[in-house]
């Protein structure tokens, strides 16, 4: 029989969000994060709490630490707790898989526009000199373009694993290992050239 613990905390949780610089011109202020976040989160702005608001790497992104409740349920699998779903304040509980999942699913999206930043870099790169850049690996690939053919410097991937880049006789492949944080599996996130845009 599974044991359940249900244990309360106030947390903080670091959110990126972007600020539409480009459209305000201006930076994210406390008071448009709360509301934000409370819009998302679908509570009122009196229940978050913003903890620091800092400017992102590159211009329209912000990084916003929030305070807010939250409930995690936890379930006794052989010899070890693991949290099984999380309540947001007063909200239905969510499956902590689902949420995973979903998860996932946006950083794999954020991760398919970095490569495609990767590769419009590795192309200007061929445009200006003749021939791709003859290095190993997405850190060695960043150092080479940035910032003349990359104007933001992108090293992680959302799952804080490194891009990898190589050359191929067709020319090149920029890759994200996806999730699983290992290379040559099925959720890897491949990004080729010179035909940019095909995916794995």
């Amino acid at each position: 029989m599974r044991a359940r613990a249900t244990v309360g905390i106030s947390t903080a949780v670091g959110l990126s969000l972007f600020a539409g610089a480009a459209l305000a011109g201006n930076a994210l202020t406390p008071r448009e994060a709360r509301e934000s976040i409370a819009s998302l989160l679908g509570r009122p702005t009196s229940e978050v709490r913003i903890k620091s608001v800092s400017p992102g790497l590159v211009g329209g992104d912000a990084t916003v630490e929030a305070e807010l409740g939250v409930t995690f349920q936890m379930h006794r699998e052989k010899d070890a707790w693991i949290v099984k779903s999380v309540r947001v304040n007063d909200r239905h509980w969510e499956d902590i898989g689902l949420l995973r999942r979903a998860l996932d699913a946006e950083k794999a999206k954020r991760a398919q526009s970095d490569l495609g930043a990767l590769a419009a870099g590795i192309e200007a790169f061929r445009r200006a000199r003749g021939f791709y850049p003859d290095v190993e690996g997405g850190r060695a690939l960043v150092d080479h373009l940035s910032p003349s053919f990359l104007p933001s410097v992108i090293r992680e991937d959302p799952w804080n694993s490194s891009y990898d880049y190589r050359r191929t006789s067709a020319g090149f492949e920029v890759e994200s290992a996806g999730p699983d944080g290992k290379p040559d599996t099925s959720d890897d996130i491949v990004m080729r050239g010179p035909a940019a845009g095909e995916t794995r």
